[in-house]
C-alpha cells in the first residue's frame, strides 16, 4: 500500500550538494517513511468515507434515470449502493469500507489519539484495498452472481475503470480475465467511458477475442450531468430513445466544458 499511496522515498538527503535536511519537504518525506501500515490503511479508508448526501450527484443519479440493471462497482466507498440500490442490483466485488464507524462522532474525535499509538481500524468488512486481487476472487459469490446476470444484459458499460493499472501491470488481472471470458462466451456491445478509453477497449477486445469494445472519450461527471439535463428538458423521467438524443447530450456536454 505504501508504494501505491506515497510512492518511492529517497534513502538520504543529499547534504553534500547543499540540500537542507530540515526543509519542510525533506522533513515531510522523512516522517512519511516511518508511518505504520495500520495508520496508513486507516487514512486511506477515511479518504474514501465520503458522506452520502440526500441528493445523489449526477455520476450516480444518472443510473436512477436508466432502465433497471446491475452495477458492478469496484469502488470501496459504498456510494453506488447508497445512491442506486433501490433501483439496481449493486454488487461490490472488492467490498466496502466501514462508513458508519469512520463517520461516527466517536471515531472522528479519537482518531488522532489512535494514530499517535500506531493503532488503525480493524477490518470489520472484507475488502481489497490497494493491492492485487487474489487469483481465486472470481470464484466468490459476487462473481457467481455477476455471471448469472451477465448473459441477460443487452450491453455492458465500463466507466472510468482501468483494471487498476499500477506500474507495468494491473492489480485487477483476475477481473480482466473474468470479463474477457464472459464476453467471449456471450458477446455484446461494450462501451468504455473514460477520458482515455482506448487502452481498456483494446484490453477487453483482446481478452474477448472480438472487436466489440467501443471507446467513448468523455469525462463521466460532465457526461452524466449532460444526460440528466437532456432528459429533464425532454419532459421525460427516464432515459430512452426519445428522452436523451445524442446530439442534445453532446451539446450539453460541450456547454459544461467537456
Amino acid at each position: 500500500m505504501f508504494q501505491r499511496v506515497i510512492g518511492p522515498i529517497r534513502d538520504a538527503v543529499d547534504v553534500d550538494h547543499g540540500e537542507d535536511p530540515y526543509s519542510p519537504g525533506n522533513l515531510a518525506e522523512a516522517f512519511l517513511s516511518t508511518i505504520q501500515p495500520e495508520v496508513l490503511d486507516t487514512i486511506v479508508r477515511l479518504e474514501l468515507a465520503v458522506p452520502i448526501v440526500r441528493i445523489a450527484p449526477p455520476q450516480y443519479d444518472v443510473f436512477n434515470a436508466s432502465q433497471r440493471g446491475t452495477i458492478f462497482s469496484f469502488n470501496l466507498d459504498g456510494l453506488a449502493r447508497g445512491y442506486c440500490s433501490r433501483r439496481h442490483v449493486v454488487l461490490e466485488p472488492h467490498g466496502r469500507i466501514e462508513r458508519e464507524l469512520l463517520r461516527s462522532p466517536w471515531f472522528l474525535e479519537h482518531w488522532e489519539d489512535l494514530a499517535s499509538v500506531d493503532l488503525g481500524v480493524p477490518n470489520l468488512l472484507p475488502k481489497i484495498l490497494l493491492r492485487p486481487e487474489p487469483h481465486r476472487l472470481i470464484e466468490s459469490e459476487v462473481y457467481r452472481a455477476a455471471m448469472q446476470l451477465f448473459e441477460g444484459a443487452p450491453s455492458v458499460i465500463f466507466v472510468g475503470y482501468s483494471f487498476s493499472r499500477f506500474q507495468s501491470g494491473r492489480d485487477d488481472d483476475a477481473s480482466l480475465y473474468f470479463f474477457g471470458e464472459l464476453l467471449r462466451r456471450h458477446p455484446k456491445p461494450v462501451l468504455i467511458v473514460d477520458p482515455a478509453p482506448d487502452e481498456v477497449a483494446d484490453l477487453l477486445s483482446h481478452a474477448a477475442r472480438r472487436d466489440l469494445a467501443i471507446p467513448i472519450a468523455a469525462k463521466w461527471d460532465l457526461l452524466s450531468e449532460a444526460i440528466l439535463i437532456a432528459v429533464l428538458e425532454s419532459g421525460y423521467a427516464r432515459i430512452h430513445h426519445r428522452s436523451a438524443k445524442t446530439s442534445e447530450v453532446l451539446r450539453r456536454y460541450h456547454a459544461l466544458g467537456g
